[in-house]
């Protein structure tokens, strides 16, 4: 009976993790091991596999969720329910349980299963027992991958939307698996927007500069962000360019449109936007290395800083656009007390860049002591 009959299906921010792991999986030619199945993942897994006879595991710890997948069970795949957890999910659960599902030799492994704190176990498990592991999820720093990811010869994070993807592997060059695609991918991106001639490409990864000052984006250059998380008052391609140059990009917009094409995080309540990195920051326990104002209303940017300090590394930068830039209305040079406020008050030392052939664009770099 095929079960999944009249199911809605899963928001496809479930499936970011797609172009990857089909990556993975044509790339190598043994047995797979899907841990934790999904709407996304499970069918084309199957299909794929299937067609290739190879064989699949696919394993979870919700049997009702498991069940809706079973009508795919054939001589190829097969279906393991790993009991985790009892009637209530909350009480005394059993991580190890795991330890007794999928103790071989794999292709490809997919970590992508419940509870969240083990996942990092059994990454370390396969370590050597699997050519490639594709991860879900790596820029959610509560799960704790940093540490066993690190260990890997080779790694590669799949920056594309904001749910990231990362590749494992002592074995195989992961990052040589994206070459091609990335450059068609960012080409593609970019071609579907128009940029003017207050806009750059990067050369380097052929994605559009952020917005900035032209000289800013010469002092952007020099830097090394590759292991920085970056929170954006406002994306757009500003924001993909961010994600190919640092660790982990938190991005929020005002913009229902703008966050649909982007994959950004759609806040309209102007305390949730303005609160909304020092509440990431409480709720991840991280700091960030780099905090852009840079959105819109844009008369809400001049309440941002008071969030933004709260939750930047010391030697941490605050990115500051359209500073004092009386062109735009409600950027001009009596919109920005409450920043001059905190300026004055942390007596805080900032650096002003320009764009030589334009009156009044102004970036600014505040950096934390």
């Amino acid at each position: 009976m095929n079960n999944s009959i009249n199911r809605t299906l899963g928001d496809a921010n479930y499936g970011t993790h797609m172009v990857p792991l089909i990556n993975a999986v044509v790339n190598t030619k043994g047995d797979v091991f899907e841990m934790g199945c999904g709407d996304y993942s499970t069918p084309l897994l199957h299909y794929i596999l299937t067609n290739q006879k190879r064989n699949l595991l696919s394993s979870d710890t919700d049997l009702k969720w498991l069940n809706l997948f079973k009508y795919l069970e054939n001589d190829y795949h097969k279906f393991e329910y790993v009991k985790v957890y009892d009637d209530d999910w909350e009480l005394n659960p059993k991580p190890s349980e795991w330890d007794k599902v999928g103790n071989k030799k794999w292709s490809v492994v997919f970590i992508d299963h419940r509870p969240g704190d083990r996942r990092k176990i059994d990454i370390e498990r396969f370590k050597n027992n699997a050519e490639i592991i594709v991860i879900h999820d790596t820029e959610t720093l509560s799960y704790g991958y940093e540490p066993v990811i690190s260990q890997f010869k080779y790694q590669y994070v799949y920056k594309v939307y904001k749910t990231y993807t990362t590749l494992v592997s002592n074995f195989i060059d992961v990052e040589k698996l994206f070459e091609r695609s990335n450059k068609k991918e960012e080409i593609s991106i970019n071609n579907n927007y128009e940029i003017n001639q207050w806009q750059k490409i990067d050369t380097s990864n052929n994605l559009v500069f952020p917005w900035y000052s032209f000289e800013m984006l010469d002092e952007l250059k020099k830097w090394d962000t590759s292991n920085w998380n970056i929170f954006e008052y406002g994306g757009g391609l500003s924001t993909l360019w961010w994600r190919d140059k640092s660790k982990n990009v938190v991005s929020i917009d005002s913009s229902k449109n703008w966050c649909e094409k982007m994959d950004l995080i759609y806040v309209t309540d102007k305390d949730k936007y303005i609160e909304y990195p020092l509440e990431y920051s409480r709720k991840n326990y991280i700091k960030f290395d780099c905090i852009i104002i840079d959105g819109e209303p844009v008369s809400w940017r001049d309440n941002c800083m008071h969030y933004a300090i709260q939750c930047i590394k010391p030697g941490g930068y605050i990115i500051i656009d359209n500073w004092k830039q009386n062109s735009i209305d409600g950027l001009g040079d009596n919109d920005w007390s409450n920043t001059e406020k905190i300026i004055s008050e942390l007596n805080l030392k900032y650096k002003t860049f320009f764009t030589p052939t334009h009156p009044d664009w102004k970036t600014i770099v505040i950096k934390l002591e």
